[in-house]
């Protein structure tokens, strides 16, 4: 592997992580506390700024074109296709629903104050362009240089290891569930040739547990913390109806 690779991984990843830590520090992590509560801190808009620009455009800038062979469809093999597509479904209809059982724990207090609607849209924005970024690097241009120098199983292990390490910020349940998740998403890049399965996996996972908590935050601010006036209804008077 060129020293120039090398020195592009490891100054991508760590400067992210050194950035994670300070967004974790002071509650800016992610857009969910452990409450239930929703972050509005601008500096989770520029984490996630910072890592479209560290995992996707500085990349993208010494790959050479690469990136674009990531996205390839193979037609001439379609079970693997399929089975992707396949998992990328049962993850759309699943993540939802995990998050519904996962806001049932929280208090009604949880749910009475939610960003504005212009930060929540630069968040999905930022958010889809981060996990794209995201797995083009990971399960990109970093499996794909770490099998050509370590060989498929320890390349598999040094990925999903590195990315379990971005997830020990938060609870203990999330990054051990990143050790059987980061290695799957491997599996399926490596099978389908593409990048691609990841991507939207991942985008399906994280954007179907995200909206599902958002929903639930406006709705709740503005149909039960603050419920809409009861109707006035006007009653005649026994002598107005006798007459």
């Amino acid at each position: 592997m060129p020293l120039q690779t090398i020195l592009l991984f490891t100054g991508s990843y760590f400067l992210f992580f050194a950035l994670l830590l300070l967004a974790k520090k002071r509650g800016a992590n992610r857009i969910t506390t452990v409450n239930g509560h929703l972050v509005s801190s601008p500096l989770l808009l520029w984490l996630h700024l910072a890592g479209v620009l560290l995992f996707g455009l500085l990349p993208f800038c010494f790959s050479g074109g690469l990136l674009f062979s990531f996205f390839y469809i193979s037609t001439g093999r379609p079970a693997p296709t399929m089975i992707c597509v396949f998992l990328f479904l049962v993850t759309l209809w699943l993540a939802p629903r995990l998050a519904q059982k996962q806001g049932q724990k929280f208090s009604s207090e949880a749910w009475v104050a939610s960003p504005t609607p212009l930060f929540l849209g630069l968040y999905f924005f930022l958010r889809l362009l981060f996990i794209a970024a995201y797995e083009v690097w990971f399960r990109g241009l970093l499996l794909q240089e770490s099998i050509a120098v370590l060989g498929t199983l320890w390349a598999v292990v040094l990925n999903t290891g590195f990315y379990t390490l971005l997830h020990l910020v938060n609870d203990k349940r999330e990054w051990l569930l990143c050790i059987p998740f980061g290695t799957l998403l491997c599996i399926l890049c490596i099978w389908q040739q593409a990048v691609w399965p990841a991507v939207f996996i991942h985008l399906a996972l994280t954007m179907g547990y995200v909206m599902t908590f958002v929903k639930k935050h406006i709705l709740y601010t503005h149909f039960y913390a603050h419920p809409p006036h009861r109707r006035i209804r006007f009653h005649r008077s026994p002598s107005r109806e006798r007459a």
